[in-house]
C-alpha cells in the first residue's frame, strides 16, 4: 500500500492578501457598471470600437446655458439686432429661465449684461425651431407668442397668471414696475424728510383700500385682468385684456404719484 503525504500550503503572505484584495475590488465595480450602465449607452466591442450613443441634447429642447446663450444671439442677429445679440455672451451678463404658464413649445429667458439696466432684456424661444422673439418693450410681441404657441386659457386663474407674466417680460428694464397685491408689497424710504412722511400718512388709508390682488372676469370670449403696479413711485392700474384668438392688449391708470418709495 502507497502511503501518502499531504503537504501544508503555503502561508497566504501580506503581499497576496492585498493583491487578492485589489482584484475583488476590480470585478465588483465592472460588475456595478454592467448593471447601471442605461440602455443605449456607448460600450466597447471586443473590436475596441464603441457602439453609437443616444445625443445628451433632450428631443426638441434646449441643452446648457451656452446653447442658449448661442441660439438667443443667432435668433437676434437674423432679426436685425445683432448688438443685443452680443449681450448674450458677455462675461458679465446672468441668463435666468423665467417660468411662463404656457406650453412647453416656448421658453422664456432673461438676460441681465451689466452694468446698465437697459443692457436687460427678455426673449422667448420656440423649442423646435430655435426661433428668438424679443420681449422687453414690445408688448405685442407677447401676443405672438401667446397665439404662436396654441395656448387655450381654461380658467381666471390662468388668464391672472398670464397677464403677470405679460407684465414681466415685456416691461421696460430702467423703470422699476412691480405687480403689488396689496401695501404689504410697497417698501417705503427708511428715512423719509418730514414731507415724504406726511406724505405717507396721507396715502395710506388710499392704498389700504385701493391694492387688491389681481382679479379676472370673463367677457364672452375674452378674459379681462385687472392689476394693480408699482411703476418707478407711482401706483397703477392695469386691464390686461386677453381674447380667444390670443391678442394681449393693455389699458393703464395712474392712481397716485411720486409716492416716497425706496
Amino acid at each position: 500500500m502507497f502511503g501518502s503525504t499531504v503537504k501544508p500550503c503555503a502561508r497566504p503572505t501580506v503581499r497576496g492578501y492585498v493583491i487578492v484584495a485589489l482584484c475583488a475590488l476590480l470585478c465588483a465595480g465592472c460588475a456595478a457598471e454592467e448593471k447601471e450602465k442605461p440602455a443605449g449607452a456607448s460600450s466597447t466591442a471586443s473590436s475596441g470600437a464603441p457602439t453609437p450613443t443616444r445625443s445628451a441634447r433632450p428631443q426638441g429642447g434646449l441643452m446648457n446655458d451656452a446653447d442658449i446663450r448661442e441660439t438667443v444671439r443667432r435668433g437676434l442677429e437674423a432679426a436685425g439686432d445683432p448688438y443685443t445679440g452680443d449681450l448674450t455672451h458677455k462675461s458679465a451678463s446672468m441668463l435666468k429661465e423665467v417660468a411662463v404658464p404656457l406650453p412647453k413649445t416656448w421658453r422664456f429667458f432673461r438676460f441681465d449684461a451689466f452694468p446698465h439696466p437697459q443692457a436687460s432684456f427678455h426673449v422667448a424661444v420656440e423649442v423646435s425651431t430655435g426661433k428668438v422673439v424679443f420681449l422687453t418693450g414690445r408688448p405685442a410681441a407677447f401676443g405672438q407668442v401667446l397665439a404662436a404657441s396654441k395656448a387655450t386659457l381654461q380658467t381666471t386663474r390662468d388668464a391672472v397668471a398670464v397677464a403677470r407674466a405679460y407684465l414681466d417680460v415685456t416691461r421696460r428694464m430702467d423703470r422699476y414696475l412691480r405687480v403689488v397685491d396689496g401695501i404689504e408689497d410697497l417698501a417705503w424710504r427708511p428715512e423719509p424728510t418730514a414731507e415724504e412722511k406726511k406724505a405717507r400718512e396721507r396715502a395710506e388709508p388710499r392704498l389700504r383700500s385701493l391694492l387688491k390682488p389681481p382679479a379676472a372676469v370673463v367677457k364672452g370670449d375674452t378674459y379681462v385682468v385687472t392689476l394693480f403696479v408699482r411703476n418707478g413711485t407711482d401706483i397703477e392700474q392695469r386691464t390686461v385684456t386677453i381674447d380667444a384668438g390670443a391678442s394681449v392688449t393693455e389699458t393703464r391708470k395712474v392712481m397716485l404719484q411720486g409716492l416716497p418709495l425706496a
